[in-house]
């Protein structure tokens, strides 16, 4: 579907967009759902929320804009994960840090990279956890996105789950690493 579609749209309901505080309504307000069917449902009422929000297209500027309202910025967002970077110096210089919280147990977790990786090598990252409750069993695992889960769907046309997660933790030795998409 065309951005600018989906904008003239959205300007047609740009002052329902915001609260009193001119922040955006959440993702469960129905003036989601209702621009949602208004587009023939070709774009979920959560994708426009997300777009509109992470500002792609400049939708969030332009909305704002159009109701004078006051500007504001919105982190960066890296990949599929939805983790954010700041940084507050050149790109030659290594402050980079992120923030989140554990889904089991709800701690609070800072995560930061000391120096910049060089090209084609992965970024290091030192994570602290504050809160951390021990009682509550942490299974949770990071969704599998992208093109790894099209590898392993192809892998699992022609195996069933059990043999495939044998096959892929069969070269694991002792202290090694299950792979996120494993369960």
């Amino acid at each position: 579907m065309s951005p600018d579609l989906v904008l003239k749209e959205l300007e047609s309901v740009a002052s329902e967009l915001f609260d009193n505080k001119y922040d955006i309504k959440g993702y469960s307000d129905p003036i989601w759902k209702q621009i949602s069917d208004s587009l023939d449902k070709k774009i979920s009422a959560s994708s426009l929320y997300i777009n509109v929000y992470q500002d792609r297209h400049s939708w969030q500027t332009v909305l704002r804009q159009k109701c004078s309202y006051p500007l504001v910025t919105v982190p960066n967002t890296v990949d599929e994960y939805d983790a954010s970077i700041t940084s507050s110096k050149t790109d030659d210089e290594s402050d980079r840090s992120s923030d989140g919280k554990c889904q089991d147990c709800g701690a609070e977790a800072t995560g930061w990279a000391e120096e910049k990786p060089e090209e084609g090598m992965p970024l290091t990252l030192n994570i602290i956890l504050l809160g951390v409750k021990k009682s509550v069993p942490h299974q949770s695992k990071r969704p599998l996105n992208g093109t790894k889960r099209m590898e392993v769907g192809l892998e699992l046309v022609h195996d069933c789950a059990s043999n495939w997660k044998r096959n892929i933790t069969k070269s694991l030795k002792f202290g090694d690493k299950i792979p996120a998409c494993v369960q």
